[in-house]
Formats: structure tokens, C-alpha cells, sequence
């Protein structure tokens, strides 16, 4: 199988910006679906490069990304697809994927209404959201990271529908998020710690343990 994945603008697809979950679902998937199970990738991304893949496409330079980014920190930076910098990934991304893409390709976001344009662009091809633990999903098919997050998306698009009306489809599918194992070596003699899994952010609660 084919798959395009697209990556994000103000970041690159290597250890350096580990911090960034999106990035990091990218440069994994790539793991699986190339390294892994030997289908051919095409990742559409920054300039630098660690994933391995058939072909890296750079569609934004780091000139371009340091300057969007700015003063913050990356993981601060802006979704809003209406930036210059936005716009301009997404219109190359269209163009590097036109030149490459067949009929039974996939083509994969990551990034949800960010990365509507790109599919939009390319109705003929089938688009898939790899990874949802996001608002603003668009695509018919769907993977979401856990079953409590879909059931929030729907609960969330539900509005004023009448609730027996059916949100979601029958094919959504779950995939928990994937890592790889070699980074968490066991270790049977150790201090006595404590384990935090999640994004080292407020509301994921780790400010609850240190209390």
C-alpha cells in the first residue's frame, strides 16, 4: 500500500521536537508503515528529517518555520490554518502530493480541520485521519486514539441533533496510541517513583501529584 502522510509546518519530523504529540504520531506512524510493514510513505514535512520513509518532501523551509514559530516555543505554536504559513504548507503539500499520488493511495492528517484544505484539494483519493485526540475532525474515515475521545467527538458534534440520529459511522476505528518499546527498558531494580504518562501539560493532572 501507498500512504501520504502529512506533517505539521512549525515543526520537523525528528527528536527535536519530541514534545509535540502530533509530530510524534507522524514519525511513529512512519515507523510502522514503512520500517515496520514495508509499505511505501511519502511524508510531506519540514525540512529536517528522522522518520524513515520512501520520500521526504520538504514543504516548508526552517527559515520559514523558525520564523512562523517565533519567540515561542513550538508547542505554543498556533493551528490556525488561516496564517501564511498554514496556507502555504497546505498549498505545497497539494501540489507535492498531485505529482505523486495514485488512484488507491491514502492520503493521512494528522492535524483535522488544519489539514481540511489538502483533502479538499484532492476529492478522488481516500483521507484518512490517523489519529484523533482532537476537536474539529472532518474526514469520513476516522481513527481516534481511545474509545472515551470518539465518544467525546461524537457527544461534541452532536449539537442539537436528535439523539437518535446516528453520529459517527460504522467503520470508525480505535488505535491506541503506538511507542516504541527499545525507549522503556526494563529495569527490575529501581528506586520507588512515580509514573506519569501524558503530555506534561496542566490539564492532563500531573499538577495534582505534585500536590
Amino acid at each position: 500500500m501507498r500512504f501520504h502522510i502529512v506533517s505539521l509546518p512549525h515543526t520537523n519530523t525528528t527528536d527535536d521536537f519530541a514534545s509535540c504529540a502530533f509530530t510524534e504520531k507522524v514519525r511513529k506512524f512512519c515507523i510502522m508503515m514503512h520500517q515496520m510493514l514495508g509499505h511505501e510513505v511519502f511524508l510531506y514535512a519540514g525540512e529536517h528529517n528522522d522518520a524513515p520513509c520512501t520520500e521526504h518532501i520538504t514543504c516548508i523551509t526552517e527559515e520559514e518555520r523558525k520564523r512562523a514559530v517565533g519567540d515561542r516555543h513550538y508547542t505554543q505554536a498556533s493551528f490556525d490554518y488561516n496564517l501564511p504559513h498554514w496556507l502555504n504548507f497546505n498549498q505545497r503539500c497539494i501540489a507535492e502530493v498531485s505529482k505523486r499520488v495514485e488512484k488507491t493511495d491514502f492520503l493521512c492528517v494528522i492535524a483535522g480541520l488544519a489539514h481540511a484544505q489538502i483533502a479538499y484539494a484532492m476529492p478522488h483519493i481516500t483521507c484518512v485521519e490517523f489519529g484523533i485526540g482532537y476537536g474539529g475532525t472532518f474526514a469520513k474515515f476516522r481513527v481516534f486514539e481511545s474509545y472515551a475521545w470518539m465518544h467525546t467527538v461524537y457527544g461534541a458534534q452532536q449539537h442539537n441533533r436528535n439523539p437518535n440520529d446516528i453520529n459517527g459511522n460504522f467503520f470508525d476505528e480505535v488505535i491506541p496510541g503506538y511507542f516504541e518499546v527499545e525507549r522503556f527498558p526494563f529495569s527490575a531494580e529501581k528506586d520507588d517513583y512515580y509514573l506519569f504518562v501524558g503530555r506534561v501539560i496542566e490539564r492532563k493532572g500531573h499538577t495534582i501529584a505534585q500536590q
